[in-house]
This record gives C-alpha cells, structure tokens and sequence, in this order.
C-alpha cells in the first residue's frame, strides 16, 4: 500500500495534514449542503473514492491514536481525561498510546461509501469499577443529484464488560446490537472532524514511515 501510494499520491492529501483540515466549528445539528460543511465531506468523500472505487465492497481500513483527538482539543474535558487514562494504563502494561486508537474501515458501497468507526469508551464508578463498552458508527455518505452530499449516520454499542472485584464481568447472553441497540444520529461537526482527524493521524503516521 505505502509504495503504490507513493507512485500515485494525489494533491487533496496534502490537506490531511492538520492545519489544513477544513473542521466544521459549529455545535449541535449540521447540514450538508452548508459551503463549510460540504467542504469537508468533498475531502471525505475524496479519500474514500482514491482506496476504494476499484469495486463495490472492496474496504480499507485507517487508523490513529485516539490521543490525537485531545491534542486537536476535538474531544470534552472528560473524553479527554478518559483517552489519557486508558493510555497511562497501557503504558503501566507495556503497551503504548498508539494502543489506544479511532479506527474507520471505508468500504465502497456502490452508490456511495459506508465508514464504520470503531472506538472504546470507559465509565469509572466508585471504588475503581470500571464499564468499557466499544462504540461503532456507521456513517453512509452518497452524492446527491445536485453534486452535494447526504449522510445517514446509525451508532452501535456492543462489548459491553465490568471491571469490578478483580474480575471482568461480561454480559450475558448478549443480543446482536445491530438488531437491539442501534441508534440514528444527526450529523455533526463531532463526527465530521473525527473522521478528518483519523484520516490525518493516518497521513501523517504514513509520512513518517515513508
């Protein structure tokens, strides 16, 4: 992958690296067909298109540090504190913050693209007990007739185990999540420059091992 995109890197990503991310500053509820916000879907939907139009359902898979949302300032005080806590833990087990990472599988849907981010979030209780659960997002992005774009976005919670007493509680008898807890969710410049953040960490990772 590294030398084939080396041979045939295209200009538009130059813009991953991270002062040239176009990240939407509004709160709450976006919509695509905003000049900011559509901005930023063109340089995701570009990205998508150069790993994987060669045919439906061929994928790719990009990744990086989930640190990298906190040094952005993309993520709360309290996600942020979180990230830095799963770090310090796999650092005390050997491991390192890159350990700790947001991960979008980009997979050619035919009329569009589907990203499907994966990353784990904890929930510290009294006494030290511990709920990780990993969260998915689905995100399905299409051109629209009038060259714009349209995004559905569905968030999965499945994984769900306790920490507590020393032991790992898992959840029994666990239902599919994609049939029990999926959930529709409006788009946001959260996701928006989330994804625009993997995408950078991945570029700039990618640099470094040229």
């Amino acid at each position: 992958m590294n030398r084939e995109l080396e041979q045939n890197k295209p200009s538009f990503l130059e813009r991953l690296t991270r002062g040239n991310l176009p990240l939407v500053k509004q709160e709450g509820e976006i919509y695509a067909d905003d000049p900011f916000v559509r901005q930023a879907l063109e340089l995701i939907w570009l990205v998508a298109k150069f790993f994987t139009e060669h045919c439906v359902g061929s994928s790719v898979t990009l990744s990086a540090p989930a640190s990298l949302l906190v040094e952005m300032g993309l993520v709360s005080q309290r996600t942020a504190e979180a990230i830095q806590g799963q770090v310090a833990r796999k650092r005390e087990e050997g491991g390192s913050e890159e350990d700790v990472f947001n991960q979008i599988e980009i997979v050619n849907i035919g009329d569009g693209f589907e990203l499907r981010e994966s990353y784990k979030t904890e929930e510290i209780f009294n006494g030290g007990n511990r709920l990780d659960r990993m969260v998915k997002e689905r995100a399905k992005i299409r051109r629209t007739p009038n060259g714009g774009f349209s995004v559905e976005i569905v968030r999965l919670s499945a994984g769900e185990h306790l920490h507590a007493l020393g032991k790992i509680w898992v959840e029994k008898d666990e239902k599919p999540p994609e049939v029990s807890r999926d959930k529709a969710m409006l788009l946001t410049g959260r996701w928006i420059n989330t994804t625009l953040a993997v995408f950078s960490g991945w570029y700039e990772r990618w640099q470094k091992t040229r």
